[in-house]
């Protein structure tokens, strides 16, 4: 995802740092362990789900290091292909977003953001507003 990913009009005070429990990549979604330790997040039940995602990453950190995540602001991806207007879903996939949502059964559902053009949507991490299994 971080290729070619330009992370925008972060709002002041709508992220924070953590400290990485894995290695965790530029653009990627995260979420937080019990212990408040940051890692990649993603949808799919299973002894791997990483969920609520409570942000997206700024930098890339490696484990133990601290890594800044942001919850709003604007997002630009120009290998992307959206469709404007439309919702983007935490994925099953480690750290993506998507516009379908999770369909497997206990799968999280988390509204991530919404698309504002083919290239660019709008970060807005509600962690609370995740349908759990």
């Amino acid at each position: 995802m971080a290729a070619g990913l330009l992370i925008q009009d972060m709002q002041a005070g709508a992220g924070r740092s953590f400290t990485a429990g894995e290695a965790i990549g530029r653009g990627e979604m995260v979420a937080l362990n019990a212990a408040g330790l940051a890692f990649v997040a993603n949808a799919i039940v299973g002894a791997t789900q990483q969920t609520p995602c409570v942000g997206m990453a700024i930098h890339d950190a490696a484990i133990t290091e601290e890594v800044q995540v942001a919850w709003l602001g604007e997002v630009e991806d120009v290998d992307a292909t959206f469709t404007e207007g439309a919702p983007l879903y935490l994925a099953e996939t480690d750290g993506n977003v998507t516009e379908t949502p999770p369909a497997t059964t206990n799968d999280w559902i988390q509204i991530v953001g919404m698309t504002l053009t083919t290239t660019i949507w709008r970060l807005h991490i509600d962690p609370l507003g995740a349908l759990s299994p």
